[in-house]
């Protein structure tokens, strides 16, 4: 949730320091006196930044909502995702979470200027697939 810093660098500072709980808590000097490869330099200027308002807003949304917030670094998150080549930071799971690791899973990847039609027909797809048993994973 940092400006600078996307997923890819989010998952080398988890990578580099294990929780966000950890991440979150160092200081400047801390920040500099890692040696941490591909660091860019613009981001302790984003770490530093301490408001936790929009990532608060996020948890409020997904409580209301019963979506589980599940980290790169937590237990839950698939093995198997984790390692693929550009996995996601964090994953949003509405209901139960399946068996990733041992499950058949279908991807579900579309366009970002999607039709109403493909709307429509992408979702009827997928709740099939879901209600016949199928792990269905989306990227949104």
């Amino acid at each position: 949730m940092r400006k600078g810093i996307g997923h890819v660098g989010c998952k080398k500072l988890l990578n580099a320091f294990h929780t966000a709980e950890e991440i979150y808590s160092m200081t400047s000097a801390q920040y500099q006196a890692c040696a941490l490869k591909g660091m860019k330099s613009n981001w302790i200027e984003s770490l530093l930044d301490k408001d936790l308002t929009e990532a608060e807003k996020i948890v409020d949304a997904c409580e209301k909502h019963g979506i589980k917030i599940i980290a790169y670094n937590d237990e839950a998150y698939p093995k198997r995702l984790r390692d693929i080549y550009d996995p996601p930071c964090v994953l949003y799971c509405k209901g139960t979470m399946p068996a990733m690791d041992r499950e058949v899973a279908i991807g579900v990847v579309g366009t970002r200027r999607c039709t109403n039609y493909g709307l429509i027909q992408t979702k009827q797809f997928a709740s099939m697939l879901a209600l016949s048993g199928g792990v269905v994973v989306s990227g949104g």
